[in-house]
């Protein structure tokens, strides 16, 4: 059902993935100044107690309030929050345009509420492709900074950034820069290999100087040595050798995500943000 809704009357919703450099955005207010309110695609949203909640079109809704505009068109759709949220994804899938860390973080939240992530989304990702947008929570925040400030950049893939995930930690935050400056996927996986073969050198080093140590002191113990972090790291390792191993199978599904949308019955405009 379309009507006429006050931008008042709408809210975001939590759970939004797209984003728009600030180039974008003042392209996006020039085009709906241009269409005028009538020439621009509703707004697509869905009742709440007190107006209506964004499904898809937060960022026209902006555009308008920057317009100076009392009231958009809006698109009313009753649907529950696990339906509203996939649409969401499904139309910033569409778009190309996913913050992949702010879907990691709804994912973990989601995983904390006891939620079965594989079955919510199989309707827009993959398996392989949740289990990559979940070890983005081993991004370091710096390194996750550098990714997302440089909104400009549309060629950074979900497949970057598992790569980057798998890295040791002190590695991250100068493999963020490199993939912001268009590195591509198969120099990452060389240099992953390597980085990892010098950690790996470095233990044998430090463990050949503990035990000379040891000996010289007729000590049993070796003290210096982090067992959590020598467990974190063979589990990167590992991380590393299943994205390796499984990276062919991560892409996004079009066809799934478009069957969702027409499931309704209604064909809504995705050329929009």
């Amino acid at each position: 059902m379309e009507v006429t809704a006050s931008i008042s009357s709408l809210k975001p919703n939590r759970w939004n993935m797209n984003f728009l450099s600030r180039k974008e955005m003042k392209r996006l207010i020039r085009r709906m100044a241009e269409s005028g309110r009538d020439g621009t695609p509703p707004i697509i949203v869905r009742p709440v107690n007190d107006g209506y909640e964004i499904i898809d079109g937060e960022q026209r809704w902006r555009a308008a309030k920057k317009l100076g505009w009392k009231s958009v068109k809006v698109m009313v759709l009753n649907v529950n929050d696990e339906e509203a949220k996939i649409l969401c994804l499904s139309y910033n899938l569409l778009r190309g345009r996913v913050n992949w860390f702010k879907l990691s973080d709804v994912l973990r939240r989601d995983l904390e509420k006891g939620v079965d992530v594989f079955r919510l989304y199989e309707s827009v990702l993959n398996n392989e492709e949740i289990k990559a947008v979940l070890s983005l929570e081993m991004v370091k925040p710096e390194a996750r900074r550098i990714i997302e400030e440089a909104k400009e950049n549309d060629n950074v893939t979900l497949q970057h950034l598992a790569l980057l995930a798998a890295y040791h930690p002190k590695y991250q935050k100068v493999i963020a820069q490199l993939i912001v400056k268009g590195v591509g996927i198969p120099e990452l996986k060389k240099n992953l290999i390597d980085t990892w073969k010098d950690i790996k050198r470095e233990e044998r080093l430090t463990r050949k100087k503990i035990e000379r140590k040891r000996k010289l002191n007729g000590s049993k113990k070796i003290s210096s040595i982090d067992i959590d972090e020598e467990e974190s790291k063979r589990e990167q390792v590992e991380s590393f050798k299943a994205c390796d191993k499984k990276e062919e199978s991560m892409f996004l599904e079009p066809r799934k995500v478009r069957s969702f949308i027409e499931h309704s019955g209604e064909i809504l405009i995705v050329d929009w943000e």
